[in-house]
């Protein structure tokens, strides 16, 4: 069996030449950390002021959506998912369609004091997505697929994948590659068209869809071809990226 390795900065990655099918993705409050890091953000929330300069009131409600991030994570102050979980829902009320998400989130897992609630969280990723925000829409997908406070619908899932995908939210082009990749409901598998999301996924910067994409270079399927040197740069990506399982021996 051949393996390849390089050190990086952060880590040694040992990559064998077996292919193992991409984990099942699932965007929820336990994952949500990873996911929002690399989730798109609308035009309005890339314009946030710096942490430093945040206030929280009705007349800042994108500085209010990222100080309730900065609860939410323990990014530069003290982690408190509660008062986060507070600003998410004043932010969200205030339409900011990325808190909208975020607490969404919280009631999908029973986290940051709510008590569990799908139904109250698709609702909120539906509102987002109307709103325009694209990581909504991929969230409201998850709920679709899994059953999570409505019912499965395989269908509208990969219908509201594709437009996350479309308007550029990474974590939608993963979640779409990943139905191609494995055949999730009645779309039959197509690694070619897989290895297309899992590209624009990793180009716009989101570690499982390199991680998952480097899978497939391992062995190589269908159009696209057997390149272990372009599965180790895009694990070393993804690595570099915090997806820690891309930095350890598989």
């Amino acid at each position: 069996m051949a393996i390849a390795t390089a050190c990086t900065s952060s880590a040694l990655i040992v990559m064998s030449t077996e292919r193992a099918l991409p984990p099942l993705l699932v965007v929820d409050a336990s994952t949500y950390s990873v996911v929002a890091r690399n989730a798109s953000r609308s035009p309005a929330d890339a314009a946030l002021p710096p942490a430093a300069e945040l206030t929280c009131d009705p007349s800042d409600i994108l500085g209010c959506t990222q100080l309730a991030e900065s609860l939410d994570l323990g990014k530069n102050r003290d982690q408190d998912r509660v008062a986060a979980s507070k600003l998410f829902e004043r932010a969200c009320d205030g339409r900011s369609m990325r808190a909208c998400v975020l607490l969404g989130h919280h009631y999908s897992a029973g986290d940051g004091g709510r008590s569990r609630d799908d139904a109250m969280a698709a609702s909120l990723f539906e509102r987002a997505c109307k709103g325009g925000y694209a990581f909504g829409c991929t969230s409201l997908a998850m709920a679709y697929r899994h059953g999570e406070g409505v019912a499965v619908d395989f269908a509208k899932s990969l219908a509201l994948l594709q437009s996350a995908c479309g308007n550029n939210d990474p974590s939608g082009c993963t979640q779409l590659g990943y139905v191609f990749d494995v055949g999730v409901g009645s779309t039959k598998i197509d690694i070619t068209q897989a290895a297309a999301f899992y590209q624009k996924a990793c180009d716009g910067n989101d570690d499982q869809g390199c991680a998952n994409l480097a899978s497939i270079y391992v062995l190589g399927s269908g159009s696209v071809p057997k390149d272990e040197a372009k599965s180790f740069t895009l694990r070393r990506k993804a690595c570099n990226l915090g997806n820690s399982a891309s930095c350890t021996s598989r």
